[in-house]
């Protein structure tokens, strides 16, 4: 028997992708911490804008955004998550958003 895994489709609820977006925040700010660098700046930053935009599209936003945002995200592996979050709330990819919205 075989199970092609690209056609499995997990059913999300808002508090899962908040659960997932806040244990990478933690983890992304624990291994700053342990390990100040440039790429651990760089993945704390990342976790830090989608943790940003998940709070404020599940907490603050509307039902049907948090739904409509957690259909999406149930087809895509973890790894594709940062960008479809930042498309849907910013219109970006989270490297473009940081890029645009950073002050300096």
């Amino acid at each position: 028997m075989t199970i092609d895994v690209r056609t499995i489709t997990v059913t999300l609820s808002p508090y899962d992708v908040i659960q997932w977006a806040k244990k990478r925040l933690a983890v992304a700010q624990r291994e700053f911490a342990k390990n100040p660098n440039s790429t651990n700046w760089n993945v704390a930053l990342r976790a830090m804008f989608v943790w940003q935009q998940v709070e404020h599209t599940f907490l603050r936003g509307g039902v049907r955004s948090a739904y409509s945002l957690c259909s999406d995200l149930g087809e895509l592996p973890y790894g594709e998550w940062d960008d479809v979050i930042s498309l849907a709330t910013v219109g970006t990819t989270v490297g473009q958003a940081l890029q645009d919205f950073a002050t300096i």
